[in-house]
């Protein structure tokens, strides 16, 4: 197990739905010998579970993330080249025969990417390695594929060694240098936009337009946005590992 596996687990049992289920185990375990204190971590863990399930809080959590807006088509053609993060995978897809391809939050971003390129005529860089050292194959690699089967719009460039965002910045410039490249279309998941644009104006691009896709919607927030559900709680967790993210500079 290599460290960003690790990394992953600890993220997993902090992140919830883990944190508070370890947290109720906790509880359950010292209920005999500390009664109060274990009573009080029950009701703190299930509090805490039903309002990160609940769409009042989770909306709430990512709409300070969602901070950056779109960028208008005038302002692409400033740009010499578009830079596309992977966002996942799905593994061993059986339409696909057993082979992995991309999940939807990376399908999103190419579809964005492609239509900014496409419009300002930009070729476009793909960044995104190994989540899991058992991977077959790195991210940018099925971002590739899926450009040419999908959008008939390959990319010029590959990166394919980052792990995390700061990763993502780093070798991007690397790479991009070498054609004297420092001015960029950014895409990614608008939640994700703030930390990416950090860590890519931190490795001294001249100009990073942002195309941030992807907005959480919401058509209400009546009585019913207090019952928790799973897709409020997914968004919860995802948004508060940007907060964690942005608090750790990764």
């Amino acid at each position: 197990m290599d460290f960003t596996e690790l990394l992953g687990i600890i993220k997993d049992l902090i992140l919830p739905p883990g944190g508070p289920l370890l947290l109720l185990i906790l509880a359950m375990l010292i209920l005999k010998r500390w009664p109060s204190t274990a009573r009080a971590f029950m009701a703190l863990a299930i509090l805490t579970l039903w309002l990160l399930s609940s769409p009042v809080v989770s909306t709430r959590l990512m709409a300070g993330l969602e901070r950056i807006q779109p960028s208008e088509p005038a302002e692409w053609i400033q740009a010499q080249a578009v830079v596309v993060l992977s966002g996942g995978r799905y593994y061993d897809a059986p339409e696909l025969q057993g082979r992995d391809r991309i999940n939807g939050e990376t399908l999103s971003r190419l579809d964005e990417g492609v239509r900014v390129a496409r419009n300002a005529e930009l070729p476009i860089l793909l960044t995104g390695g190994r989540v899991s050292s058992s991977d077959s194959g790195t991210l940018a690699d099925l971002m590739q594929r899926s450009l040419i089967d999908e959008f008939d719009y390959p990319a010029r460039w590959l990166e394919n060694r980052s792990e995390n965002t700061q990763q993502n910045a780093l070798y991007t410039r690397e790479a991009l240098k070498k054609d004297d490249i420092n001015k960029i279309v950014l895409v990614t998941s608008a939640w994700h936009m703030p930390r990416a644009m950090r860590n890519f104006q931190n490795q001294g691009f001249r100009t990073i337009i942002p195309a941030p896709v992807g907005y959480t919607s919401v058509s209400s927030l009546g009585m019913d946005a207090w019952i928790p559900n799973s897709s409020a709680l997914t968004q919860s967790r995802w948004a508060l590992h940007e907060w964690i993210g942005w608090l750790v500079g990764r």
